[in-house]
């Protein structure tokens, strides 16, 4: 099953950000994902990956730091200044004044924006340029699920096959699904 990066969360997320840290064999193991991990020589099978980088700084931190990821949070303006030609109580306006000389303009209370308070991500364009946010960046209501989704899609793609128990995952949300916690503070 093909999936966007844009959408992926939870255990689909944490899947593909092991896999873009090298992961081999990733599978599945007691509603846990497991994979093999070569140890100095030694292949210790079924290691339990014990991170949860869309909902752990511990684990996502180095990533975002070593990968270059801006993270932004979106906070619209509350208000918006206007000539106070335009004054209207109904709307809430209030006249305030904006200068020393004591021109006077109206304040006037914008609406809330359905983005105010999520989260952008995107890859760091370096020191000394200029960020200039755009509706291609990777947006979630939380800053590390908008970070991973960022790293595994200049890292993977933007569309991802979905390995099938992955799916079945997703689809029997009554059972394994359902019992997937991601572990915080870890």
């Amino acid at each position: 099953m093909k999936v966007n990066t844009k959408d992926l969360t939870g255990m689909a997320l944490d899947w593909f950000v092991l896999v873009c840290e090298g992961a081999t064999n990733l599978r599945l193991k007691d509603n846990h994902i497991v994979y093999d991990l070569d140890f100095d020589g030694d292949l210790v099978t079924d290691y339990l990956a014990n991170c949860n980088p869309s909902s752990d700084w511990g684990v996502a931190g180095p990533i975002v730091t070593r990968i270059g990821i801006d993270i932004r949070q979106l906070k619209a303006d509350k208000s918006m200044l206007i000539d106070k030609r335009h004054f209207d109580e109904s709307l809430g306006d209030v006249l305030e004044t904006v200068s020393p000389s004591g021109l006077q303009m109206v304040r006037r209370p914008k609406p809330p924006h359905p983005l105010d308070g999520r989260f952008l991500a995107r890859p760091s364009k370096g020191t000394g340029e200029m960020v200039r946010w755009d509706k291609s960046d990777f947006l979630s209501d939380e800053p590390l699920v908008a970070a991973m989704r960022c790293y595994v899609a200049n890292t993977l793609g933007c569309e991802l096959e979905l390995p099938d128990l992955l799916v079945e995952v997703a689809e029997n949300k009554t059972t394994v699904g359902d019992r997937y916690k991601p572990k915080i503070g870890h």
